[in-house]
């Protein structure tokens, strides 16, 4: 059984904090990791330029309610994410970027302080790129997580998660055929998705 990406163990790895200060964590922003000081739908662009990176990469969570220099818990100070309209953020994003990226939404507590996170997924699909320019991206990008940073990829990311992707169609073909032979080709029918049209011994 899959994990929640908001289990327990992952929230205690994200919210680890100094010993000799309570407010101020001792986790540090990396490939899977960012902190944001509030939520602003307003600030969406920003937002998706990390999503895209993250979901480029494996994956990873943008937290809101941490203060950076020294980072330190804050907590959101409005409704802004909790009264968050999931189909209007993807909405959003789906006009910044493509193929759509997968993520999710929990709003959690530490120290009595209200938090948000993001889960961005790791694409099926890659890459994600950007369809248009804003201030925070530009058309025709591809956004990768480097550490604590996202920015544009460089050609060793890119040579490989295209090598992935021709390895994963490599796989598939591979599995098709495998199923085609086990059912035996004289058995196969083929639907033409536009004409609707069946081929085959069976018509």
């Amino acid at each position: 059984m899959k994990l929640s990406p908001f289990d327990i163990a992952t929230l205690n790895e994200i919210f680890k904090f100094d010993s000799d200060d309570n407010q101020r964590l001792s986790s540090r922003e990396s490939g899977k990791l960012e902190f944001k000081e509030a939520f602003h739908f307003g600030s969406a662009d920003d937002y998706a330029k990390t999503m895209a990176a993250f979901a480029n990469a494996a994956g990873g969570y943008l937290v809101f309610g941490i203060k950076d220099k020294p980072r330190t818990l804050i907590g959101l100070k409005s409704d802004a994410f909790d009264s968050l309209d999931p189909a209007k953020l993807t909405q959003t994003l789906n006009s910044i970027l493509a193929p759509e990226i997968k993520w999710d939404l929990f709003a959690h507590e530490v120290k009595g302080k209200r938090v948000g996170i993001i889960y961005i997924h790791e694409a099926t699909t890659k890459p994600v790129l950007c369809l248009k320019t804003t201030k925070e991206v530009q058309e025709g990008a591809i956004y990768y997580r480097y550490r604590g940073r996202s920015e544009k990829i460089r050609y060793p990311e890119l040579r490989q998660l295209l090598d992935n992707e021709r390895q994963k169609e490599r796989e598939l073909w591979t599995h098709t055929l495998q199923r085609m032979a086990r059912i035996g080709i004289e058995n196969i029918g083929l639907l033409n998705s536009i004409t609707g049209e069946v081929s085959g011994r069976e018509g």
